[in-house]
Protein backbone atom coordinates (compact mmCIF):
# COMPACT_ATOMS: atom_id res chain seq x y z
CA UNK A 1 0.00 0.00 0.00
CA UNK A 2 1.84 3.46 -0.71
CA UNK A 3 2.53 5.68 2.39
CA UNK A 4 2.03 9.62 1.68
CA UNK A 5 3.33 12.14 3.79
CA UNK A 6 2.01 15.77 2.75
CA UNK A 7 3.79 18.55 3.97
CA UNK A 8 1.94 21.81 4.77
CA UNK A 9 4.25 25.06 3.66
CA UNK A 10 2.01 27.11 1.42
CA UNK A 11 1.38 30.01 4.24
CA UNK A 12 4.24 32.50 5.54
CA UNK A 13 5.62 32.05 8.36
CA UNK A 14 4.43 33.43 11.69
CA UNK A 15 4.84 37.40 12.00
CA UNK A 16 7.51 36.98 15.23
CA UNK A 17 9.02 34.39 13.19
CA UNK A 18 9.31 37.10 10.34
CA UNK A 19 10.93 39.63 12.47
CA UNK A 20 14.22 37.00 12.85
CA UNK A 21 13.79 36.03 9.32
CA UNK A 22 11.61 37.89 7.17
CA UNK A 23 8.91 36.91 4.46
CA UNK A 24 9.82 33.07 4.49
CA UNK A 25 8.02 29.81 4.25
CA UNK A 26 7.48 26.81 7.31
CA UNK A 27 10.15 24.43 5.04
CA UNK A 28 12.24 27.06 4.46
CA UNK A 29 13.03 27.51 8.60
CA UNK A 30 16.49 26.40 9.37
CA UNK A 31 16.92 23.41 11.79
CA UNK A 32 20.67 23.59 11.92
CA UNK A 33 23.17 24.30 9.31
CA UNK A 34 22.92 23.52 6.02
CA UNK A 35 19.54 21.82 7.05
CA UNK A 36 15.86 23.20 6.76
CA UNK A 37 12.83 21.94 7.98
CA UNK A 38 11.68 20.32 4.36
CA UNK A 39 15.50 18.64 4.58
CA UNK A 40 14.83 16.90 8.41
CA UNK A 41 11.47 15.61 6.98
CA UNK A 42 12.95 13.70 3.82
CA UNK A 43 15.29 12.41 6.27
CA UNK A 44 12.55 10.96 8.74
CA UNK A 45 10.29 9.43 6.17
CA UNK A 46 11.88 8.47 3.13
CA UNK A 47 13.79 5.00 4.78
CA UNK A 48 10.00 4.31 6.00
CA UNK A 49 9.57 4.36 2.16
CA UNK A 50 6.78 7.03 2.06
CA UNK A 51 6.23 9.39 -0.98
CA UNK A 52 6.68 12.97 -0.26
CA UNK A 53 4.65 15.80 -1.47
CA UNK A 54 5.03 19.89 -0.36
CA UNK A 55 1.90 22.06 -0.35
CA UNK A 56 3.56 25.58 -1.68
CA UNK A 57 1.81 29.05 -2.15
CA UNK A 58 1.18 30.04 -6.04
CA UNK A 59 3.09 32.39 -5.50
CA UNK A 60 6.08 31.21 -3.66
CA UNK A 61 9.25 29.58 -6.09
CA UNK A 62 11.78 29.58 -3.09
CA UNK A 63 10.11 26.35 -1.78
CA UNK A 64 10.34 24.57 -5.45
CA UNK A 65 13.69 26.07 -6.50
CA UNK A 66 15.30 24.57 -2.83
CA UNK A 67 13.46 21.29 -3.59
CA UNK A 68 15.30 21.41 -7.41
CA UNK A 69 18.41 22.77 -6.57
CA UNK A 70 18.91 19.99 -3.98
CA UNK A 71 17.39 17.12 -5.75
CA UNK A 72 14.87 16.17 -2.97
CA UNK A 73 12.59 13.48 -3.72
CA UNK A 74 9.11 15.78 -3.16
CA UNK A 75 6.68 16.44 -5.26
CA UNK A 76 5.65 19.99 -4.30
CA UNK A 77 1.64 21.13 -5.08
CA UNK A 78 1.00 24.11 -5.85
CA UNK A 79 -2.06 25.81 -4.42
CA UNK A 80 -3.96 29.21 -4.69
CA UNK A 81 -2.35 32.22 -2.17
CA UNK A 82 -4.30 33.08 0.91
CA UNK A 83 -6.05 30.17 1.52
CA UNK A 84 -6.81 28.85 5.32
CA UNK A 85 -5.12 25.66 6.67
CA UNK A 86 -8.54 24.03 5.69
CA UNK A 87 -8.87 25.08 2.32
CA UNK A 88 -4.99 24.59 1.35
CA UNK A 89 -5.58 21.04 2.72
CA UNK A 90 -8.13 20.76 0.45
CA UNK A 91 -6.68 21.67 -2.41
CA UNK A 92 -3.10 19.75 -1.78
CA UNK A 93 -5.71 16.49 -1.14
CA UNK A 94 -7.24 16.77 -4.77
CA UNK A 95 -3.60 16.80 -6.23
CA UNK A 96 -2.46 14.22 -4.42
CA UNK A 97 -5.40 12.10 -5.33
CA UNK A 98 -4.12 12.54 -9.14
CA UNK A 99 -0.85 11.90 -8.75
CA UNK A 100 -0.94 8.88 -6.41
CA UNK A 101 -3.39 6.39 -4.82
CA UNK A 102 -3.47 7.83 -1.76
CA UNK A 103 -3.66 5.31 1.32
CA UNK A 104 -1.90 5.56 4.35
CA UNK A 105 -1.62 9.40 4.72
CA UNK A 106 0.40 11.33 6.82
CA UNK A 107 0.24 15.23 7.16
CA UNK A 108 3.07 17.36 8.98
CA UNK A 109 2.64 20.94 9.46
CA UNK A 110 5.61 23.02 8.01
CA UNK A 111 7.26 24.56 11.25
CA UNK A 112 6.98 21.33 13.47
CA UNK A 113 9.46 18.15 13.51
CA UNK A 114 8.94 15.19 15.99
CA UNK A 115 10.16 11.77 17.40
CA UNK A 116 7.82 9.46 18.41
CA UNK A 117 8.23 5.59 19.07
CA UNK A 118 4.82 4.79 16.80
CA UNK A 119 5.63 7.84 14.05
CA UNK A 120 3.99 5.31 11.33
CA UNK A 121 0.62 3.62 13.66
CA UNK A 122 -2.79 4.72 11.71
CA UNK A 123 -5.26 7.40 12.75
CA UNK A 124 -3.12 9.00 14.74
CA UNK A 125 -2.38 12.53 16.37
CA UNK A 126 0.37 13.29 17.61
CA UNK A 127 0.60 15.00 21.00
CA UNK A 128 2.69 17.17 23.56
CA UNK A 129 2.08 18.02 26.91
CA UNK A 130 2.09 21.68 27.72
CA UNK A 131 0.83 24.35 30.45
CA UNK A 132 0.11 27.64 28.17
CA UNK A 133 -3.24 26.06 26.52
CA UNK A 134 -3.58 29.53 25.25
CA UNK A 135 -1.13 29.40 22.50
CA UNK A 136 -2.08 25.68 21.33
CA UNK A 137 -4.53 23.44 19.99
CA UNK A 138 -5.24 20.86 22.52
CA UNK A 139 -6.92 17.68 21.85
CA UNK A 140 -9.22 15.41 24.20
CA UNK A 141 -10.74 12.18 23.97
CA UNK A 142 -14.01 12.23 25.82
CA UNK A 143 -16.19 9.62 26.97
CA UNK A 144 -17.67 8.53 23.61
CA UNK A 145 -13.99 7.90 22.40
CA UNK A 146 -14.11 10.91 20.24
CA UNK A 147 -11.70 13.60 19.91
CA UNK A 148 -12.51 17.01 20.80
CA UNK A 149 -10.45 19.81 20.23
CA UNK A 150 -9.66 23.59 22.05
CA UNK A 151 -8.52 26.20 19.57
CA UNK A 152 -5.75 28.23 21.38
CA UNK A 153 -8.10 29.05 24.99
CA UNK A 154 -6.65 29.44 28.27
CA UNK A 155 -8.26 27.49 31.36
CA UNK A 156 -7.23 28.82 34.48
CA UNK A 157 -8.16 25.07 36.67
CA UNK A 158 -5.53 22.75 34.84
CA UNK A 159 -1.76 22.46 35.48
CA UNK A 160 -0.91 20.75 32.02
CA UNK A 161 -2.83 19.93 28.69
CA UNK A 162 -2.37 18.00 25.93
CA UNK A 163 -1.58 19.50 22.60
CA UNK A 164 -1.95 18.28 18.98
CA UNK A 165 1.57 19.01 17.63
CA UNK A 166 0.74 19.14 13.79
CA UNK A 167 1.40 15.61 13.11
CA UNK A 168 -1.60 13.49 11.85
CA UNK A 169 -1.34 9.81 10.85
CA UNK A 170 -4.30 8.36 8.69
CA UNK A 171 -5.67 5.16 7.76
CA UNK A 172 -7.80 5.95 4.84
CA UNK A 173 -6.22 8.86 3.13
CA UNK A 174 -8.85 8.30 0.06
CA UNK A 175 -11.15 8.63 2.41
CA UNK A 176 -9.82 11.85 4.31
CA UNK A 177 -9.81 13.06 0.86
CA UNK A 178 -13.39 12.22 0.11
CA UNK A 179 -14.81 13.32 3.50
CA UNK A 180 -12.20 16.87 3.28
CA UNK A 181 -14.80 20.01 3.38
CA UNK A 182 -12.57 23.31 2.33
CA UNK A 183 -15.01 25.35 4.33
CA UNK A 184 -14.77 23.48 7.43
CA UNK A 185 -12.15 24.24 9.72
CA UNK A 186 -8.78 21.75 9.70
CA UNK A 187 -9.71 20.24 13.46
CA UNK A 188 -13.87 20.12 12.65
CA UNK A 189 -12.44 17.68 8.99
CA UNK A 190 -10.34 15.61 11.75
CA UNK A 191 -13.54 15.18 13.62
CA UNK A 192 -15.76 14.35 10.69
CA UNK A 193 -13.42 11.64 9.73
CA UNK A 194 -13.04 10.54 13.51
CA UNK A 195 -16.74 9.67 13.07
CA UNK A 196 -15.39 6.90 10.40
CA UNK A 197 -12.11 5.98 11.88
CA UNK A 198 -11.82 6.46 15.11
CA UNK A 199 -8.79 8.75 16.22
CA UNK A 200 -6.16 7.70 19.04
CA UNK A 201 -3.68 9.93 20.45
CA UNK A 202 0.22 9.34 21.08
CA UNK A 203 2.45 11.35 22.71
CA UNK A 204 5.88 12.17 21.15
CA UNK A 205 9.53 11.92 22.92
CA UNK A 206 10.46 15.26 21.53
CA UNK A 207 8.23 18.02 19.98
CA UNK A 208 10.41 20.71 18.35
CA UNK A 209 8.05 23.78 16.97
CA UNK A 210 10.09 25.94 14.61
CA UNK A 211 6.42 28.16 14.77
CA UNK A 212 6.74 30.85 17.35
CA UNK A 213 10.31 32.42 18.00
CA UNK A 214 10.39 32.13 21.66
CA UNK A 215 9.96 28.06 20.68
CA UNK A 216 12.38 28.23 17.94
CA UNK A 217 15.42 29.39 20.02
CA UNK A 218 14.53 26.44 22.14
CA UNK A 219 13.95 24.17 19.32
CA UNK A 220 17.25 25.12 17.30
CA UNK A 221 19.63 23.06 18.04
CA UNK A 222 23.07 25.29 18.83
CA UNK A 223 25.79 23.67 16.94
CA UNK A 224 28.72 23.78 18.47
CA UNK A 225 32.16 23.11 17.10
CA UNK A 226 33.87 20.25 16.34
CA UNK A 227 36.20 20.80 19.38
CA UNK A 228 33.53 22.34 21.98
CA UNK A 229 31.11 21.49 24.36
CA UNK A 230 28.21 24.07 25.35
CA UNK A 231 25.35 23.89 27.62
CA UNK A 232 22.91 26.26 27.39
CA UNK A 233 21.06 27.24 30.69
CA UNK A 234 18.29 29.17 29.52
CA UNK A 235 16.69 29.95 32.65
CA UNK A 236 19.75 32.09 33.45
CA UNK A 237 20.48 33.08 30.19
CA UNK A 238 24.08 31.51 30.61
CA UNK A 239 26.12 29.22 28.36
CA UNK A 240 28.94 27.51 29.94
CA UNK A 241 31.76 26.27 27.20
CA UNK A 242 34.15 23.71 27.45
CA UNK A 243 36.75 22.23 24.52
CA UNK A 244 38.99 19.78 23.65
CA UNK A 245 41.33 22.23 21.39
CA UNK A 246 43.26 23.76 24.73
CA UNK A 247 45.22 26.34 23.67
CA UNK A 248 42.78 27.94 20.78
CA UNK A 249 40.22 27.81 23.74
CA UNK A 250 42.50 29.67 26.12
CA UNK A 251 43.18 31.77 23.73
CA UNK A 252 39.61 33.00 22.80
CA UNK A 253 38.70 32.68 26.67
CA UNK A 254 41.84 35.35 27.57
CA UNK A 255 40.48 37.62 24.69
CA UNK A 256 37.42 38.10 26.80
CA UNK A 257 39.06 38.91 29.26
CA UNK A 258 41.62 41.72 27.79
CA UNK A 259 39.21 43.52 25.58
CA UNK A 260 39.36 47.24 26.74
CA UNK A 261 36.42 48.34 28.98
CA UNK A 262 34.91 50.68 26.45
CA UNK A 263 34.82 47.60 24.27
CA UNK A 264 33.60 45.69 26.23
CA UNK A 265 29.92 45.86 25.06
CA UNK A 266 30.47 43.97 21.67
CA UNK A 267 31.07 40.26 23.21
CA UNK A 268 28.76 38.96 25.91
CA UNK A 269 29.55 39.19 29.80
CA UNK A 270 31.70 36.28 31.56
CA UNK A 271 30.55 35.11 34.46
CA UNK A 272 33.17 32.70 35.20
CA UNK A 273 35.74 30.70 34.12
CA UNK A 274 38.58 28.50 34.43
CA UNK A 275 42.27 28.59 32.47
CA UNK A 276 43.70 25.24 34.19
CA UNK A 277 45.10 23.49 31.18
CA UNK A 278 43.53 20.51 32.02
CA UNK A 279 40.18 21.39 32.39
CA UNK A 280 39.29 25.19 31.37
CA UNK A 281 35.42 26.78 30.36
CA UNK A 282 33.56 29.78 30.35
CA UNK A 283 30.68 30.27 31.59
CA UNK A 284 29.24 33.93 29.45
CA UNK A 285 25.58 35.54 28.73
CA UNK A 286 23.72 33.36 26.78
CA UNK A 287 22.36 35.48 23.56
CA UNK A 288 18.98 34.03 21.37
CA UNK A 289 19.61 36.46 18.67
CA UNK A 290 20.34 34.71 15.15
CA UNK A 291 24.31 34.81 13.92
CA UNK A 292 24.45 36.78 10.44
CA UNK A 293 25.23 33.30 8.86
CA UNK A 294 21.67 32.14 9.23
CA UNK A 295 20.19 35.53 8.11
CA UNK A 296 22.41 35.35 4.82
CA UNK A 297 21.75 31.82 3.95
CA UNK A 298 17.84 31.22 5.44
CA UNK A 299 16.36 34.40 6.21
CA UNK A 300 14.30 37.19 3.13
CA UNK A 301 14.98 40.47 3.66
CA UNK A 302 15.86 43.39 1.41
CA UNK A 303 19.44 45.33 0.92
CA UNK A 304 17.88 47.98 2.92
CA UNK A 305 18.23 45.83 5.73
CA UNK A 306 21.98 44.53 4.77
CA UNK A 307 23.16 48.17 4.23
CA UNK A 308 22.51 48.71 7.85
CA UNK A 309 24.15 45.59 9.27
CA UNK A 310 27.21 46.91 6.72
CA UNK A 311 27.20 50.16 8.08
CA UNK A 312 27.45 48.01 12.18
CA UNK A 313 30.31 46.12 11.07
CA UNK A 314 32.54 49.07 9.72
CA UNK A 315 31.33 51.15 12.99
CA UNK A 316 32.29 47.65 15.30
CA UNK A 317 35.48 47.74 13.11
CA UNK A 318 35.87 51.45 13.96
CA UNK A 319 35.47 50.74 17.46
CA UNK A 320 38.00 48.19 17.58
CA UNK A 321 40.66 50.37 15.57
CA UNK A 322 40.57 53.21 18.35
CA UNK A 323 42.75 50.34 20.11
CA UNK A 324 46.17 50.39 18.80
CA UNK A 325 50.01 48.82 19.09
CA UNK A 326 52.66 50.63 17.43
CA UNK A 327 55.45 48.10 15.79
CA UNK A 328 58.06 48.62 14.32
CA UNK A 329 57.79 48.19 9.97
CA UNK A 330 59.58 44.99 10.22
CA UNK A 331 58.08 43.65 13.03
CA UNK A 332 54.62 44.32 11.85
CA UNK A 333 56.21 43.02 8.47
CA UNK A 334 57.31 39.68 10.38
CA UNK A 335 54.51 39.41 12.69
CA UNK A 336 52.10 39.41 9.11
CA UNK A 337 54.31 37.35 7.03
CA UNK A 338 53.68 35.02 9.59
CA UNK A 339 49.89 34.94 8.93
CA UNK A 340 49.57 35.26 5.22
CA UNK A 341 52.36 33.47 3.90
CA UNK A 342 54.04 31.11 6.02
CA UNK A 343 50.70 29.56 7.28
CA UNK A 344 49.35 29.54 3.79
CA UNK A 345 52.34 28.11 2.14
CA UNK A 346 52.50 25.38 5.28
CA UNK A 347 49.10 24.88 4.29
CA UNK A 348 48.85 23.72 0.63
CA UNK A 349 52.33 22.14 1.04
CA UNK A 350 50.42 19.86 3.73
CA UNK A 351 47.47 19.40 1.61
CA UNK A 352 49.16 18.35 -1.28
CA UNK A 353 51.56 16.00 1.38
CA UNK A 354 48.36 14.42 2.86
CA UNK A 355 45.69 13.91 -0.24
CA UNK A 356 46.37 12.30 -3.27
CA UNK A 357 44.02 13.60 -5.42
CA UNK A 358 45.87 17.21 -4.64
CA UNK A 359 49.06 15.68 -5.34
CA UNK A 360 47.60 14.37 -8.55
CA UNK A 361 46.98 18.03 -9.55
CA UNK A 362 49.96 20.07 -7.76
CA UNK A 363 51.86 20.91 -10.79
CA UNK A 364 48.50 20.84 -13.37
CA UNK A 365 46.72 24.04 -14.44
CA UNK A 366 43.72 24.32 -12.82
CA UNK A 367 40.44 24.47 -15.63
CA UNK A 368 37.98 26.16 -13.41
CA UNK A 369 34.72 26.69 -15.27
CA UNK A 370 36.45 26.65 -18.38
CA UNK A 371 39.24 29.11 -17.73
CA UNK A 372 43.03 27.96 -17.49
CA UNK A 373 44.84 28.69 -13.81
CA UNK A 374 48.21 28.38 -12.42
CA UNK A 375 48.33 24.92 -10.45
CA UNK A 376 48.80 25.09 -6.72
CA UNK A 377 52.71 24.60 -7.08
CA UNK A 378 52.90 27.68 -8.94
CA UNK A 379 50.68 29.46 -6.65
CA UNK A 380 52.76 28.63 -3.62
CA UNK A 381 55.79 29.76 -5.65
CA UNK A 382 54.20 33.20 -6.31
CA UNK A 383 53.18 33.99 -3.32
CA UNK A 384 56.10 35.68 -1.96
CA UNK A 385 56.17 38.02 -4.57
CA UNK A 386 52.87 38.56 -4.71
CA UNK A 387 52.43 39.88 -1.20
CA UNK A 388 55.74 41.93 -1.18
CA UNK A 389 54.54 43.94 -4.15
CA UNK A 390 50.66 44.32 -2.68
CA UNK A 391 51.90 46.69 0.45
CA UNK A 392 49.98 43.65 2.48
CA UNK A 393 53.42 43.41 4.30
CA UNK A 394 54.10 47.25 5.13
CA UNK A 395 52.68 48.63 8.23
CA UNK A 396 53.31 49.95 11.95
CA UNK A 397 50.02 49.80 13.51
CA UNK A 398 48.21 46.70 14.99
CA UNK A 399 44.43 47.68 16.79
CA UNK A 400 42.21 45.13 17.98
CA UNK A 401 41.28 42.56 16.19
CA UNK A 402 38.37 39.77 16.16
CA UNK A 403 40.09 37.09 14.36
CA UNK A 404 37.50 35.05 13.15
CA UNK A 405 35.09 38.33 12.56
CA UNK A 406 33.03 35.66 10.34
CA UNK A 407 29.37 35.95 9.92
CA UNK A 408 29.36 32.57 12.13
CA UNK A 409 30.55 34.70 15.20
CA UNK A 410 28.33 37.99 14.51
CA UNK A 411 25.24 37.42 16.13
CA UNK A 412 22.41 40.25 15.22
CA UNK A 413 18.57 41.26 16.83
CA UNK A 414 17.87 43.31 14.14
CA UNK A 415 14.53 44.91 15.90
CA UNK A 416 16.65 46.81 18.58
CA UNK A 417 20.55 47.20 16.12
CA UNK A 418 22.32 45.11 18.64
CA UNK A 419 25.20 43.24 17.27
CA UNK A 420 27.46 40.83 19.59
CA UNK A 421 30.86 39.37 18.59
CA UNK A 422 31.67 35.41 19.62
CA UNK A 423 34.11 32.60 19.31
CA UNK A 424 37.51 35.17 18.32
CA UNK A 425 40.24 33.26 17.03
CA UNK A 426 42.02 34.83 20.58
CA UNK A 427 45.17 35.59 19.10
CA UNK A 428 47.28 37.11 16.21
CA UNK A 429 51.08 36.48 16.41
CA UNK A 430 52.53 37.39 19.55
CA UNK A 431 50.00 40.59 19.95
CA UNK A 432 47.20 38.69 21.69
CA UNK A 433 44.33 40.52 20.80
CA UNK A 434 45.46 42.84 19.11
CA UNK A 435 46.43 42.15 14.38
CA UNK A 436 46.05 43.02 11.08
CA UNK A 437 42.59 45.21 10.82
CA UNK A 438 42.51 44.05 6.93
CA UNK A 439 42.43 40.28 8.36
CA UNK A 440 39.16 40.92 10.36
CA UNK A 441 37.63 42.74 6.84
CA UNK A 442 39.05 39.78 4.85
CA UNK A 443 37.18 37.26 7.02
CA UNK A 444 34.17 39.55 6.24
CA UNK A 445 34.55 39.49 2.81
CA UNK A 446 35.25 36.01 2.99
CA UNK A 447 31.62 35.41 3.83
CA UNK A 448 29.98 38.21 1.93
CA UNK A 449 31.86 38.12 -1.58
CA UNK A 450 33.20 34.70 -1.55
CA UNK A 451 30.33 32.67 -0.01
CA UNK A 452 32.04 30.77 2.64
CA UNK A 453 28.68 30.40 4.14
CA UNK A 454 27.18 28.88 1.09
CA UNK A 455 30.06 26.32 0.88
CA UNK A 456 30.06 25.37 4.58
CA UNK A 457 26.04 24.92 4.00
CA UNK A 458 26.99 22.98 1.16
CA UNK A 459 24.88 25.06 -1.17
CA UNK A 460 26.90 24.36 -4.39
CA UNK A 461 27.44 21.87 -6.93
CA UNK A 462 31.24 20.96 -7.82
CA UNK A 463 32.72 18.18 -10.21
CA UNK A 464 36.54 17.69 -10.61
CA UNK A 465 38.69 15.40 -11.82
CA UNK A 466 42.79 14.98 -11.35
CA UNK A 467 43.38 16.70 -15.11
CA UNK A 468 43.18 19.53 -12.82
CA UNK A 469 39.48 20.60 -14.33
CA UNK A 470 37.43 21.63 -12.07
CA UNK A 471 33.58 22.85 -11.92
CA UNK A 472 32.18 24.82 -9.48
CA UNK A 473 28.46 26.52 -8.98
CA UNK A 474 27.00 27.99 -6.07
CA UNK A 475 22.94 26.63 -5.72
CA UNK A 476 21.37 29.88 -3.63
CA UNK A 477 17.52 30.60 -3.66
CA UNK A 478 17.88 33.83 -2.37
CA UNK A 479 19.78 37.84 -3.03
CA UNK A 480 23.13 36.44 -1.83
CA UNK A 481 24.89 37.78 -4.62
CA UNK A 482 22.88 41.18 -4.86
CA UNK A 483 24.52 41.13 -0.76
CA UNK A 484 27.85 40.38 -1.72
CA UNK A 485 27.77 43.13 -4.50
CA UNK A 486 26.97 45.50 -2.01
CA UNK A 487 28.95 44.74 0.53
CA UNK A 488 32.34 45.18 -2.19
CA UNK A 489 30.77 48.28 -2.63
CA UNK A 490 30.40 50.02 0.52
CA UNK A 491 33.98 48.37 1.60
CA UNK A 492 35.48 50.04 -1.02
CA UNK A 493 33.64 53.24 -0.56
CA UNK A 494 34.62 52.92 2.92
CA UNK A 495 38.40 52.04 2.33
CA UNK A 496 39.80 53.00 -0.75
CA UNK A 497 40.42 50.90 -3.92
CA UNK A 498 44.49 50.09 -2.45
CA UNK A 499 43.05 49.14 0.72
CA UNK A 500 40.32 47.15 -0.40
CA UNK A 501 42.57 45.49 -3.27
CA UNK A 502 44.68 44.10 -0.20
CA UNK A 503 41.98 42.90 1.60
CA UNK A 504 40.95 40.83 -1.36
CA UNK A 505 44.26 38.79 -1.56
CA UNK A 506 44.13 38.06 2.10
CA UNK A 507 40.49 36.89 1.59
CA UNK A 508 41.93 34.52 -1.22
CA UNK A 509 44.39 33.11 1.85
CA UNK A 510 42.06 32.45 3.64
CA UNK A 511 40.35 30.32 1.09
CA UNK A 512 43.67 28.60 0.00
CA UNK A 513 44.57 28.01 3.65
CA UNK A 514 41.32 26.56 5.04
CA UNK A 515 41.35 24.11 2.75
CA UNK A 516 43.64 21.47 4.73
CA UNK A 517 40.99 21.71 7.68
CA UNK A 518 38.11 20.77 6.08
CA UNK A 519 39.58 16.68 4.64
CA UNK A 520 36.57 15.23 6.05
CA UNK A 521 34.38 17.45 3.55
CA UNK A 522 36.30 16.89 0.23
CA UNK A 523 33.08 18.50 -2.04
CA UNK A 524 34.11 21.41 -0.17
CA UNK A 525 37.70 21.41 -0.48
CA UNK A 526 37.15 21.87 -4.01
CA UNK A 527 35.06 24.73 -3.82
CA UNK A 528 37.13 26.54 -1.51
CA UNK A 529 40.44 25.56 -3.59
CA UNK A 530 37.91 27.28 -6.78
CA UNK A 531 36.94 30.71 -5.10
CA UNK A 532 40.52 30.82 -3.42
CA UNK A 533 42.14 30.38 -6.86
CA UNK A 534 39.78 32.72 -9.29
CA UNK A 535 40.13 35.84 -6.49
CA UNK A 536 44.03 34.78 -5.96
CA UNK A 537 45.03 34.60 -9.86
CA UNK A 538 44.83 38.19 -10.97
CA UNK A 539 47.04 39.56 -8.25
CA UNK A 540 49.81 36.94 -9.54
CA UNK A 541 48.88 37.89 -12.83
CA UNK A 542 49.29 41.34 -12.62
CA UNK A 543 53.11 40.35 -10.98
CA UNK A 544 53.92 37.83 -13.59
CA UNK A 545 52.36 40.17 -16.65
CA UNK A 546 54.20 43.41 -15.01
Amino acid sequence: MTKTVLLLSAAEIADDMQTTFGTIYPAMIPVQDGQRIIDRVVQQYQPLDYQLFVAVSASDDSVVSYVTQKHLPVTPLKVASGLTLSEAVAQSLAQLQEQTAVAELTIVFGDTLIEAENLTQGDTIFTHQVTDAGRWTTVTVDATHRVTFTDKVATADQAAFTAAVGVFNFSAGADLARLWQGAKSFYENLKVYDAHYPLKLADTTQWLDFGHSDKYVEAKQVEARFFNQTKIDFKRGIIRKESTDVDKFLGEVQWYLKLPKRLAYIAPRIFDYSLNYNAPFVEMEYFSYESLHNLFLYGNFELGFWREIIDELVFLRSEMAQYQVRVTPETYRQTVRAMYLDKTVDRLHRLIDEDDFYAAIADQSLVINGTTYPSINAIIAALPTVLDRSGVLAGETLTVIHGDFCMTNILYDHTKHVMRLIDPRGKFGKFDIYGDAKYDYAKLMHSFVGKYDCIIADMFTVDADTTGRLDYALTVTGNEAAIGDLFAQQLQMQLGPTVYRQIQLIESLLFLSMIPLHKDKPERQKAMLAVGVTTFAPFMASVTEG
